[in-house]
């Protein structure tokens, strides 16, 4: 599970 928490370090997952 990474897709909230990529928000953190990467803005450009947080699309996902």
């Amino acid at each position: 599970m990474g897709w909230h928490m990529a928000d953190e370090q990467n803005p450009d997952e947080v699309k996902l």
